[in-house]
């Protein structure tokens, strides 16, 4: 009998090593609020694994800060939610901060994020009427829909937001852009997204140069030239048109019409006075931000070594203005 009690706790320590080599951490976690790692309440700092469930809290101070092996950082904004692998962070609600020297990558709605270059950084955000807002702080960010193609880049200063359109196909096209010609094939970069596609259609030297609005198909089965998106094959090409797909939180410049998704930049509202935490949460304040720029606030916590978008709060409750 004892030597089969053995055998038996001599099987569970083996199964259990088993399971916790099989499950190695990934990273670690630090918090300034309310935090839950797999619907457990983390207090301070935890630690990540493949898989892991990540959950903020609704107060103002309850952000997520993670740090990866791979040298990806994340910061978890308020109320966010996500699961994080060892190559991505799969964000279901809420905002993430993304800043990355390797491949790690932000997946939200069926878009993929990654830095273009090294040491890019920018904030991915599911915003009302689900939504996605990409801003690019350093580097460009590069955006890919479901297929693995990349529909835009995203430059600093310069953010989109990408709305699903009900009843567009993912073939369906249209963008405003400049054509060029090259070697007697013709191109349009479109302006929104900072992406250059191959374009097919009738009289196309009558546009080269100029500035259109080109529609119809975009089709990923033939052959585009090296360093293109796709091939449009146009059927309407409009001299200095404009797009008609505009959503609250757009501007009413042109949109683009890529993968069944309208994307456009959005209106970021300048606000007066500072944007701030209060100073009972360790806040500072910070100056008000341009009209293209989001709103971002400093912790005053230099072992994080970066910022989170801030919430905007009356300058009276202000620890101190920058």
């Amino acid at each position: 009998m004892l030597r089969q009690l053995s055998v038996v706790l001599a099987a569970a320590l083996c199964a259990g090593s088993y399971a916790m080599a099989a499950s190695p951490s990934i990273g670690s976690v630090t918090s300034r609020g309310e935090l839950k790692i797999d619907s457990y309440a983390v207090n301070g700092s935890g630690t990540v694994f493949d898989g892991s469930v990540i959950e903020t809290g609704q107060s103002a101070m309850s952000i997520a800060d993670l740090r990866l092996g791979n040298d990806a950082v994340i910061s978890l904004s308020v109320d966010s939610l996500g699961t994080l692998h060892r190559d991505r962070f799969e964000l279901q609600r809420g905002q993430v901060e993304l800043s990355s020297t390797s491949s790690f990558h932000v997946v939200v709605n069926g878009l993929t994020v990654a830095p273009h270059q090294a040491h890019s950084d920018g904030v991915v955000s599911i915003e009302p009427g689900n939504s996605v807002k990409i801003v690019a702080q350093t580097g460009d960010l590069e955006v890919k829909d479901a297929t693995g193609r990349t529909i835009a880049l995203i430059h600093p200063e310069h953010p989109l937001q990408f709305s699903l359109l009900d009843g567009k196909s993912s073939s369906d096209f249209s963008a405003t852009g400049v054509v060029s010609s090259e070697k007697g094939r013709y191109y349009l970069s479109a302006s929104e997204t900072n992406v250059k596609y191959e374009l097919k259609g009738d009289n196309l030297q009558g546009f080269d140069g100029a500035s259109v609005t080109a529609s119809r198909v975009l089709d990923f089965s033939a052959a585009a030239s090296a360093g293109t998106s796709g091939l449009i094959l146009a059927k309407n090409i409009n001299s200095m048109g404009s797009s008609t797909f505009t959503f609250p939180g757009q501007s009413q410049q042109s949109q683009a019409l890529v993968s069944g998704l309208s994307i456009g930049q959005t209106s970021v509202v300048a606000t007066s006075g500072s944007i701030c935490y209060p100073a009972s949460e360790g806040g500072i304040c910070c100056p008000a931000p341009s009209p293209t720029v989001l709103p971002q606030c400093c912790l005053g916590q230099p072992s994080f070594g970066f910022c989170c978008v801030g919430k905007i709060y009356p300058t009276s409750k202000c620890h101190h203005s920058n």
